[in-house]
């Protein structure tokens, strides 16, 4: 009988341990979340603005840009796609060592 009330003891307790780690598992899925959403947020800034373009949700906004810029400058889809990744990194170093704003 007392080694049963010790056992439910120890049940309550790993119950009760397993509640807190859901709770913060829970809690760290949320930051987690939010710093994705900060994430997806921080890298649309970056991206060059283009007038009349209807947007989507989903949508893949380098894709869309080097598609438009190719068939503007009658170049191939890929050579501008590496020419934008050139003109972010390029960007983004510049404007981190000079502390500028986005954009």
């Amino acid at each position: 009988e007392q080694r049963l009330q010790m056992v439910e003891k120890r049940t309550e307790k790993t119950e009760r341990k397993l509640e807190l780690v859901g709770q913060r598992m829970q809690e760290r899925d949320k930051e987690v979340e939010n710093s994705l959403i900060q994430l997806e947020m921080e890298r649309a800034s970056f991206y060059l603005r283009f007038q009349n373009m209807v947007e989507t949700k989903e949508e893949d906004l380098t894709d869309i840009m080097a598609e438009t810029i190719a068939i503007t400058l009658q170049r191939e889809k890929s050579e501008i796609i590496n020419e934008l990744d050139k003109v972010y990194r390029v960007y983004t170093n510049y404007a981190r060592r000079f502390r500028l704003p986005r954009e």
